[in-house]
């Protein structure tokens, strides 16, 4: 269902409890994420977390898709890291799809909490690769195209 900016404004002010300048910040970070493509919320202090982006999505049995961000944000919190990177694979010698998981760090990894964080995802890692650093943009977010072309397996192509 469409909703204008206006509304959300109005929603915010009654429901949330906003102040007319909260809401209209989140009208401003409202159209920002639709020119940007990042996914952002509220923190209780006024400012905005960003979550990752919309186009950074997988898809999980029924057709749903699901963004990575939380996943990563998981295994980087819990496994002290400095990156993860969550993404879909084609494995063009296998045909099918994988879901590969990167981690960023130079210390060693527990093993056994990796397992577990993994085992709560609603979708199959293939597999995982920990790598010292994460390939970034000028902006310091994880180049995704570079990743898949430099770190993923021969035989890995993107899904589409």
């Amino acid at each position: 269902v469409p909703i204008f900016q206006e509304q959300v404004m109005q929603l915010a002010i009654v429901a949330a409890g906003f102040t007319p300048g909260e809401a209209d910040q989140l009208r401003r970070a409202m159209a920002a994420w639709r020119r940007s493509g990042d996914l952002a919320q509220f923190e209780p202090d006024g400012r905005v977390r960003l979550h990752g982006r919309a186009d950074d999505v997988i898809s999980i049995r029924g057709g749903d898709k699901v963004p990575t961000a939380p996943f990563e944000n998981a295994l980087q919190t819990t496994l002290c890291l400095t990156g993860a990177c969550v993404l879909t694979v084609v494995n063009t010698k296998r045909g099918v799809e994988e879901t590969h998981a990167v981690l960023e760090t130079s210390l060693p990894v527990d093993e056994t909490l990796l397992r577990d964080i993994v085992g709560t995802f609603p979708f199959k890692v293939a597999r995982v690769r920990i790598i010292a650093r994460l390939p970034r943009n000028g902006a310091g977010k994880i180049d995704r195209i570079a990743l898949r072309a430099n770190i993923m397996p021969r035989g890995m192509e993107q899904a589409a």
